[in-house]
């Protein structure tokens, strides 16, 4: 009888060793799993590499200005410049600025003067202050220029990824051609 008492014993303890061995082999599985899935996927868009041309910075940061920079307006003149394609961001910011383009668009105030976007100067163009902190932060203290940096954080659209913003800041900087 202890003899059967021991057999059971051992096959109690088996069956809890293979159930704990695989409980630990589908969870090791699964880590596995999840991290080749992560690996080869990748996890976010804004975590590719933008270059310093006007299509990666299109492809990877302006696409999504024109939700809410559209220009309902048959000239653009009431909100603003039309930022909804590809050629109306670019032909609708480049040299202009909002006293003389747009003089109806509502802009931060002090920035009615300042180009939107003026080839070779970052720090003098209103869309890389309203994206990135730190150029937003210089027109603020030497332009008294309220660039509307908070409100394109608060909703997500400002660059937070550096190498992004050096892109956007070198394309600027090498003239802002459309390439």
């Amino acid at each position: 009888m202890r003899q059967n008492m021991n057999q059971n014993q051992n096959q109690r303890n088996d069956i809890k060793s293979k159930m704990k061995y695989s409980i630990v082999s589908s969870q090791l599985l699964f880590s596995i799993g999840i991290m080749l899935i992560l690996l080869f996927t990748g996890c976010a868009k804004d975590e590719e590499k933008v270059e310093p041309t006007f299509s990666s910075l299109w492809d990877n940061v302006f696409f999504g200005c024109g939700s809410c920079h559209s220009g309902s307006d048959t000239e653009g003149l009431q909100n603003g410049p039309d930022l909804s394609s590809k050629a109306g961001f670019y032909t609708n910011l480049l040299g202009k600025n909002a006293t003389d383009d747009y003089p109806f668009w509502v802009l931060a105030s002090g920035c009615y003067s300042f180009p939107l976007i003026e080839a070779g100067n970052p720090n003098n163009s209103i869309v890389a202050a309203a994206l990135i902190k730190s150029v937003s932060l210089n027109l603020i203290n030497t332009g008294g220029c309220d660039t509307a940096y908070s409100v394109h954080e608060t909703n997500g659209s400002a660059i937070t990824n550096s190498d992004t913003a050096a892109a956007l800041i070198k394309w600027i900087e090498d003239g802002a051609k459309n390439d």
